[in-house]
């Protein structure tokens, strides 16, 4: 198991093709909302995560997101929180992570880097 984003450079690279995850709009001419998922190395990573102006504050986000983790139930699913290189981002990095913190993601100890762990099969839960 890769525990933080940084291991990830030391993992055997595994080559594939990025999935795209969409919603289109209503009228189905345009997507507004989507994400690219692909295999880094040993893990998953959610990258390009996009919603257009006019479709934010519906959940679109976080329904794609709980969608992307449901194609993907035995594997954890990193992201980075981090709004360089948009133009006009509407969430500044600290509320990025706060948002994705909702959306079941956790930080990890590579700077924005989050992750959304999969269900440990056998793990013993904590009493109390």
């Amino acid at each position: 198991m890769i525990d933080s984003i940084t291991e990830l450079a030391r993992a055997r690279p595994v080559v594939t093709v990025a999935q795209r995850f969409a919603i289109d709009s209503d009228d189905g001419e345009s997507e507004i909302y989507y994400c690219t998922v692909r295999r880094l190395y040993a893990a998953l990573l959610i990258e390009d995560v996009l919603t257009v102006a006019d479709a934010r504050g519906r959940g679109l986000a976080r329904q794609l997101l709980a969608h992307v983790a449901a194609q993907y139930p035995h594997e954890d699913v990193y992201l980075i929180a981090d709004n360089n290189g948009y133009e006009d981002p509407t969430l500044s990095n600290e509320q990025l992570i706060v948002f994705y913190g909702r959306c079941g993601f956790e930080q990890t100890t590579f700077p924005g880097g989050m992750v959304r762990r999969a269900p440990r099969v056998g793990r013993r839960r904590a009493l109390g």
